[in-house]
């Protein structure tokens, strides 16, 4: 819980100050790392997956706190990526894991996959990106579409 979730936390509160005359878009950006996990349940991870729900609720509570203050909090919530927590799951448990997962991602997502997404939301164009857990699941634009139904597709 330390890690995941008060560390999200006190480091939030930390950086608020900072990040109130922040940047070109007048205010700043936090970034919360979330986890698949907050909204899938896996075998094995109880602890990890309570501590990334509530990183995912953090998101949401700072977000309407600091709005005023322009500063926007997001939070990213990736898929499995091939980490240490990760080093022990046989490829068959993963590749069972992976397929109940709707629409199944195409493989393991890599870290700089993450970090692009993280890049984004930290940017002028993403101002517009209201506190919201995004998942991070290897999907393309078109999968997403496909999977949204048909009001997304007009």
């Amino acid at each position: 819980m330390a890690t995941n979730l008060e560390s999200c936390f006190h480091l939030s509160h930390i950086a608020c100050p900072l990040l109130r005359n922040a940047s070109l878009a007048g205010g700043g950006s936090v970034i919360n790392v979330s986890s698949i996990s907050s909204f899938c349940a896996f075998p094995g991870v109880t602890l990890y997956s309570i501590s990334k729900g509530r990183n995912d609720q953090l998101t949401r509570s700072l977000a309407v706190e600091w709005a005023d203050d322009k500063i926007r909090v997001n939070c990213i919530a990736p898929g499995m990526i091939a980490t240490d927590m990760m080093k022990d799951v046989t490829p068959e448990a993963m590749e069972h894991e992976l397929k109940r997962i709707s629409p199944p991602p195409p493989t393991k997502m890599r870290s700089k996959e993450v970090a692009s997404m993280v890049s984004f939301l930290c940017m002028p164009p993403a101002s517009y990106a209201l506190p919201a857990r995004s998942p991070v699941e290897g999907q393309s634009m078109d999968d997403v579409d496909r999977f949204a139904g048909p009001s997304a597709q007009n």
